[in-house]
């Protein structure tokens, strides 16, 4: 069995942040995503046998087309190939770089599966993937690992930049609004990360004791996200920092909210240059984003800015 395609094949998607919307997102609600400017980086190197070798900096696996198989940490890497391990002209080298750690919540996961599926669909086809395909491959990854996702950080990684994003629960297609992507933007690391489905687990217990409240709680998170919508536009940053504290405080009423993230979202509230601090992602712990700029700030800056590049071939 020969390759093909024997040179090597390089893409790379960025990482993301969910600046409003999380949690309701899932619920069909309105969100807002941002591509950031740290990006995971794949490359293929074709071979000439069966062999399929993966390699991080978080380790290596190896396996081959006729009895593939994955292991952590390369589950998503492994459940993107295994779509199309029947059509391997034959086995390649997978080298993967990441410019931010898989502790830090820049969707990691999505990236890594967003860049899999496209060099692997490139060294297949010989051609570019369709976007549309790209995010219902990658979407059905997320689905078959955690058992649910809304695929915004997907969005973020395929198109870069900021999107507002909003999925149809019933079928599946997402409906995307391009926003001004200069947004001022402030990133403090907790210091530890809890992962987001037992994230989601906690906040869905919870609404399956109070349905009627957490309903309400999920449609004035997705309010914030439409609100948000026009003050990025018009660069509003007072009115959008705003919304991000009341964001905030709904984030806290589903149970996503402790001391830690608490102190820290209070801390940057208090700092001259910021119009509106809160979580970013599923919280209980990982990344606080303040809007604006601060300095000399006590607490560790993660440095990353909202990116207008997506998915790229090199």
């Amino acid at each position: 069995m020969l390759a093909y395609h024997m040179e090597k094949i390089t893409v790379s998607a960025p990482g993301s942040l969910m600046l409003l919307g999380e949690h309701a997102v899932l619920h069909g609600k309105q969100s807002i995503v941002g591509a950031i400017n740290k990006r995971i980086t794949i490359e293929l190197f074709p071979r000439t046998d069966e062999k399929i070798t993966l390699a991080s900096g978080l380790g290596k696996h190896e396996t081959t087309i006729n009895k593939f198989s994955g292991s952590e940490p390369f589950s998503y890497v492994s459940e993107s190939i295994a779509q199309f391990v029947a059509e391997l002209p034959s086995g390649f080298d997978l080298n993967i770089k990441s410019e931010f750690s898989d502790k830090v919540g820049f969707g990691s996961s999505a990236a890594v599966t967003v860049a899999t599926i496209a060099v692997v669909y490139k060294y297949v086809h010989q051609q570019n993937i369709d976007n549309e395909l790209l995010f219902e491959l990658a979407l059905k990854v997320l689905h078959q690992i955690q058992g649910l996702g809304s695929g915004a950080d997907l969005s973020a990684c395929i198109n870069g930049g900021i999107i507002a994003y909003k999925i149809n629960l019933l079928t599946k297609k997402a409906h995307l609004l391009d926003l001004p992507h200069k947004i001022p933007l402030v990133v403090v690391y907790s210091g530890s990360k809890l992962p987001t489905k037992k994230v989601i687990t906690i906040v869905e217990a919870l609404n399956a004791k109070q349905p009627e409240i957490f309903t309400k709680l999920f449609d004035a998170i997705g309010e914030c996200a439409t609100q948000a919508i026009a003050a990025i536009i018009d660069e509003d940053w007072s009115t959008l920092g705003h919304i991000m504290n009341i964001n905030q405080g709904l984030m806290e009423s589903i149970g996503v909210n402790n001391c830690l993230t608490a102190n820290i979202i209070q801390m940057l509230r208090e700092q001259p240059g910021i119009y509106g601090a809160k979580i970013s992602g599923s919280g209980l712990g990982d990344c606080m984003i303040g809007l604006g700029d601060v300095k000399n700030f006590m607490l560790r800056q993660i440095p990353v800015s909202i990116a207008p590049q997506g998915l790229a071939y090199e």
